[in-house]
C-alpha cells in the first residue's frame, strides 16, 4: 500500500465577487425608502372652516330639482 502524503496542501483561494442580480434595482429602491425618509411638505395651520351644527330644511312646497 502506498503511504499518505505527508504534506499538507494549502486551503483553496475563494473570490469573492458581486455578481449583479436582475432585481438588483427594485431591491436597491426599496432599501433606499426604507433608509432615507421621504421629503414632505408641512402644511401651515390653518383655522378650522366654522360649519353649522345643522342646516334647518328650507319651508316651502317643493324642492327644486336641478
Amino acid at each position: 500500500m502506498a503511504k499518505p502524503s505527508s504534506q499538507r496542501r494549502p486551503p483553496p483561494e475563494v473570490t469573492v465577487m458581486f455578481e449583479p442580480h436582475r432585481l438588483q434595482d427594485d431591491v436597491l429602491q426599496a432599501v433606499y425608502t426604507l433608509l432615507v425618509p421621504v421629503p414632505r411638505r408641512r402644511l401651515p395651520a390653518k383655522p378650522a372652516l366654522s360649519v353649522p351644527a345643522h342646516v334647518p330644511p328650507r319651508q316651502g312646497g317643493e324642492r327644486s330639482v336641478s
